[in-house]
């Protein structure tokens, strides 16, 4: 089974070479630089593997739509997407690759031991509740390629990854999830980026009402 390694990159110029190197064994790493203005790119460059440039900064969810997007040209099973900070042991991924081989998942999810922001404790709060799942967050997702191309659409939504992973839930596919372990770094100030939390709270309300949406069909 051949697995596409998407690695959203901004600014990661001190982690992105190490990440690369620790992700290869499990499958062909795909980085898209997304606008740095540090060394990113010319570093993951000299790695000798897929790297995609954006001119300018887009975002997180537009890095994954230009992996997926990329991952579909090329004869690739699965997407697993994984963050470029180095937070997450790559080692996790041989997990990934067991499930993977089994033929049997839509979805294989990340689920992070530590929720760092309020906003997606709410959000990861909804989905254990409502789908078991206790964390829909992560930055590690494994997608298979039919997935992917059967649900294209979603991955132009601004979603911070989750959009399609919410539509297996609510369609009931088959998934399951494998438990990893974080380590923080030592300064981010991501984590009290109000702006982040806006935004999630925000993705959160719209699959809320996305899942009411397929309740009131139901009743009807």
């Amino acid at each position: 089974m051949k697995t596409a390694i998407i690695i959203p990159a901004f600014n990661e110029e001190k982690t992105i070479t190490k990440v690369i190197n620790s992700v290869k064994k499990f499958g062909t790493p795909i980085v898209i630089c997304d606008g740095s203005n540090d060394a990113t790119y010319l570093k993951a460059n000299k790695s000798g593997v897929y790297v995609i440039k954006h001119k300018k900064n887009l975002g997180y969810d537009q890095s994954i739509k230009t992996g997926i997007n990329f991952v579909l040209k090329k004869k690739f099973d699965y997407a697993l997407t994984f963050d470029a900070d180095n937070e997450v042991n790559a080692n996790l991924l041989k997990l990934f690759q067991k499930k993977i081989s089994t033929k049997k998942y839509s979805l294989i999810l990340g689920t992070r031991d530590i929720i760092p922001r309020f906003s997606e404790k709410f959000f990861c709060l909804y989905t254990k509740i409502f789908y078991k799942v206790p964390d829909i967050l992560s930055g590690v997702k494994a997608y298979s390629i039919d997935l992917c191309r059967k649900n294209k659409k979603i991955f132009k939504e601004k979603t911070i990854n989750t959009g399609l992973a919410m539509e297996v839930l609510r369609k009931k596919e088959k998934y399951c999830m494998i438990p990893i372990k974080i380590k923080f770094r030592r300064h981010d100030p991501r984590l009290g980026n109000m702006t982040i939390n806006l935004r999630i709270f925000k993705t959160m309300f719209k699959e809320i009402i996305k899942d009411m949406k397929v309740l009131l069909k139901k009743n009807i």
